[in-house]
């Protein structure tokens, strides 16, 4: 999940890919932007890797996922996890339809 940072739009971006990977039960790399931060750090869904997304840095992430198997699978558990406490649309279609209620009212 590697984004280019060409501005501050991308701090605040939650990439779809994100939440497909998460649903999948999959470990994640990911560019340390700000929103993505915030879900590694609830959840511990994988690694972040510098702005700079340099093949070095994939490579190093890659290699630290595939020789620590049990960091790997509970990456993959809490992945899991995640999609099914938060990034599914059964609680963010409830959080959709309370902000129209309450833009209703």
């Amino acid at each position: 999940n590697l984004i280019k940072r060409e501005g501050p739009a991308q701090d605040f971006q939650s990439p779809w890919k994100l939440f497909e990977f998460c649903m999948a039960g999959l470990a994640i790399i990911s560019t340390d932007l700000p929103f993505h931060r915030k879900v590694y750090e609830k959840y511990s869904i994988g690694q972040l890797i510098d702005l700079s997304n340099s093949p070095r840095a994939i490579a190093k992430a890659v290699k630290e996922l595939l020789t620590n198997s049990a960091q790997f699978q509970q990456y993959q558990k809490s992945a899991r996890f995640a999609a099914e406490q938060e990034f599914n649309w059964e609680v963010q279609g409830g959080k959709l339809l309370k902000l129209y209620k309450k833009l209703i009212n």
